[in-house]
């Protein structure tokens, strides 16, 4: 028994739809990856080196079309070095950012507005043995949503 034209067609439909539904999945998924500053590349605006001048701190952001969504990040890093590991601090809604040296193994990060989103205390380095503090004063610290 051959089958009709009817359930032909409705075959064909449904496989375009799926496709566009696919598809249509794809560019929302896309969308929203890029609003989480995944896709877009970090740009460095502030380099200061350690007294010693082994370590670099450096502090990156990914611009967003909301200044108050730019995701600023502060790393720890050889000196010279990109930043390339997990950041010590992470924060959006920033004000006045600044980072500086308080002696060779503490760092102080300072804000006078800011919704921190990843902090860390303190940070090691095997090779060579290096422990860093790291100090946060923020002003007004805004509570993240979970």
């Amino acid at each position: 028994m051959m089958p009709t034209a009817a359930p032909m067609l409705s075959q064909r439909a449904a496989a375009t739809a799926l496709m566009v539904a696919a598809g249509l999945t794809v560019a929302i998924l896309a969308g929203w990856i890029a609003s989480l500053h995944l896709l877009a590349a970090p740009e460095e605006t502030h380099r200061m080196s350690s007294p010693a001048g082994a370590l670099d701190a450096v502090v990156t952001f990914v611009p967003a079309d909301n200044p108050a969504a730019t995701l600023w990040a502060v790393y720890l890093v050889p000196a010279g070095m990109k930043p390339s590991s997990r950041p010590v601090a992470r924060a959006d809604h920033i004000e006045n950012l600044s980072i500086a040296w308080v002696n060779g193994t503490e760092l102080s990060i300072r804000a006078d507005r800011a919704r921190v989103l990843f902090r860390q205390e303190h940070w090691t380095r095997r090779i060579p043995e290096t422990d860093v503090r790291i100090r946060f004063d923020i002003r007004e610290e805004i509570a993240t949503t979970r």
